[in-house]
């Protein structure tokens, strides 16, 4: 058998993140949110906008949600996704079992001005996955000045914590239930947050930056071809 040849290429790694459109602020958002969702009422909104999915670590959020439901009562948890039909039944069969229907909204997935509505009433977003190689919904967020609660297993956790855009939690639903109440109850926090992440987002993430980048890795690899 032919020896392949591929161990023995080397090639250094060049990496070009995911880009997202500016994020455009709406007058008509929180009235929209109110007609699409009314069951979010007038409480804090903490979102969730992610596929449905076990490895998005959604049983950690609605436990938290149960040790945050014990402190307050001016919160809800949007769910905005969806997935298989079988996973989301046993996710709202958890929230009835846990007691916390109240406190977990199932909105569907959202796209389009509701999505941006959405985004815009939050007061923060949440994905408390298992693994995630990127996380576009993050960055989403951020682009939308939202403070971000993400795992440390959410692979852009390091540059989140370094710009001070949110807090990185492990997988715990007390830790996470604690960094939810922290930014709640800190508005000058969420702002500070979120005005960081927006800069984040700018600096590395909208499309003209990642074509910039991407122009830039490929005269890169031009150049060196010549040598």
């Amino acid at each position: 058998m032919r020896e392949s040849i591929l161990p023995h290429i080397r090639a250094r790694g060049l990496v070009v993140p995911f880009g997202v459109d500016p994020f455009k602020d709406t007058n008509a958002g929180r009235n929209l949110v109110r007609e699409s969702f009314p069951e979010l009422g007038g409480r804090k909104i903490v979102l969730f906008m992610s596929r449905l999915d076990p490895k998005k670590g959604i049983t950690f959020l609605m436990k938290a949600a149960l040790e945050l439901k014990k402190r307050r009562d001016d919160f809800v948890i949007a769910v905005a996704g969806q997935g298989n039909r079988g996973y989301e039944l046993e996710l709202r069969r958890l929230s009835a079992k846990l007691g916390v229907e109240r406190q977990i909204a199932f909105t569907g997935t959202v796209t389009g001005q509701i999505k941006q509505s959405l985004l815009q009433c939050a007061e923060l977003f949440v994905l408390p996955s298992y693994h995630e190689n990127f996380g576009v919904a993050v960055i989403e967020a951020m682009a939308a000045g939202l403070p971000v609660i993400i795992s440390d297993r959410v692979n852009i956790h390091a540059e989140i914590d370094r710009a001070g855009a949110g807090l990185v939690v492990g997988l715990d639903s007390n830790e996470l239930a604690n960094a939810i109440a922290n930014l709640l109850d800190d508005p000058a926090k969420r702002r500070s947050m979120g005005q960081r992440g927006q800069s984040l987002v700018e600096s590395n993430f909208t499309w003209d930056k990642v074509a910039a980048m991407t122009i830039s890795m490929y005269e890169t690899v031009l150049a060196e071809s010549q040598h």
